[in-house]
């Protein structure tokens, strides 16, 4: 495929998708231009496998290579990772702010409980030192607060997660609350860590 066909059919993609795709919601402009790139990958793929298929079946008097066995193997297998990265790169902003939102979640949750585990049998321990034990209560409290406010942090997640279904002008503070939160969910496992040493 050459330069001016694969500049063509880019740009038929890029309107036909802001015309449609991006109008719509289904995509930003920036995704659009991700998938737009993945489409003409493929294509050009598609495109170089089907002329070695058609050159090698002119006959042996071109000097054409024939094609790599197992080619159309592979490209089947990139069709369908390409197929698959864009499901999954298109679902929307709502949803990608969810799957972060629980992988934050997901994160204090598994570092709280090997925590509490830890700390349960620590400071039952016969051969932990009243010192120690001491330090260990100051850091349960500490990260029974913090995992409170990340709780509530995660409650204005899901506020704003809701007002940007009907209204995306707040996805700025949609992304701010996801940060803040995920910045506290880093905190959280950072400070278990820290108080394990």
């Amino acid at each position: 495929m050459n330069d001016q066909v694969a500049s063509a059919i880019r740009t038929l993609l890029k309107m036909a998708g802001a015309a449609f795709i991006v109008k719509r919601g289904w995509l930003g402009s920036d995704q659009l231009d991700i998938v737009i790139g993945a489409v003409m990958v493929l294509g050009g793929a598609g495109w170089s496998y089907w002329h070695h298929q058609q050159s090698s079946s002119a006959g042996p008097e071109t000097d054409a290579k024939p094609p790599m066995k197992g080619t159309g193997t592979l490209l089947v297998i990139a069709a369908a990772v390409g197929l698959a990265a864009g499901l999954l790169g298109c679902a929307s902003a709502s949803t990608n702010i969810w799957r972060s939102e629980q992988t934050a979640v997901n994160l204090v949750s598994g570092a709280y409980a090997g925590w509490t585990n830890y700390y349960v049998v620590t400071t039952n321990a016969a051969t932990t030192s009243a010192q120690r034990k001491a330090q260990l209560d100051q850091a349960e409290t500490q990260l029974k607060a913090a995992r409170m406010h990340f709780a509530a942090s995660v409650g204005v997640v899901e506020a704003w997660r809701s007002a940007y279904e009907t209204n995306s002008a707040v996805e700025g503070q949609l992304q701010a609350a996801l940060q803040a939160a995920l910045d506290e969910s880093s905190n959280i496992v950072w400070v278990i860590n820290y108080w394990r040493q």
